[in-house]
């Protein structure tokens, strides 16, 4: 029965498929403690490259644009060869980066400031639970929909799945993320 639905379903968008792109925060929060440890030199060319937020996010835009191309195949993390599988999952770990990249070690600034916005600063504290509920949103979507992968329409799409995930995150943060955290500070 195992060999049967692992066959039929779509091993590539399960968690340890995109494992990697956890690697990007990984690096950045450790490159951050160091920072705060004095190891500046070792971080010279990351905090170059992090208070130029326009520099970044014209990086993150470019390799977005590229992953959409048809160099790297279909624009879709599914149903892709392995070798496009993987190389979609690095770019995708570098636009991350950048991305996350320019509120790390940003400079105080006009950017800083539209970062402060509370609306902003919320979807920061969400983020993760629509990183992790995204996939299971669009699923639920496209098949209460009846919908097939890829002939939605996307102006369609987008929203529905948008609104239904932050719905769907701001849930997961209060009933589980929130209290996990006053958990473990407790314990400590």
């Amino acid at each position: 029965m195992t060999d049967g639905l692992l066959a039929h379903g779509e091993p590539e968008l399960w968690l340890p498929g995109y494992l990697a792109w956890f690697a990007g925060g990984i690096a950045l929060a450790a490159a951050y403690e160091l920072g705060r440890a004095g190891r500046h030199r070792v971080l010279a060319w990351t905090r170059a490259l992090a208070v130029r937020p326009a520099v970044c996010l014209a990086l993150a835009t470019g390799l977005m644009w590229w992953s959409a191309s048809p160099v790297l195949g279909l624009p879709t993390v599914s149903r892709v060869t392995p070798d496009e599988h993987a190389l979609k999952t690095v770019v995708y770990l570098l636009v991350a980066t950048l991305v996350v990249l320019t509120g790390v070690f940003t400079r105080p600034g006009a950017y800083t400031r539209v970062l402060a916005h509370p609306a902003l600063r919320r979807l920061g504290t969400l983020s993760y639970g629509v990183f992790c509920l995204h996939l299971v949103v669009l699923h639920l979507v496209l098949q209460t929909a009846g919908w097939d992968h890829g002939e939605a329409p996307l102006h369609v799409l987008l929203p529905v799945v948008l609104a239904v995930t932050l719905v769907a995150a701001e849930a997961a943060y209060r009933l589980v993320e929130a209290p996990a955290m006053r958990l473990a500070r407790r314990r400590r």
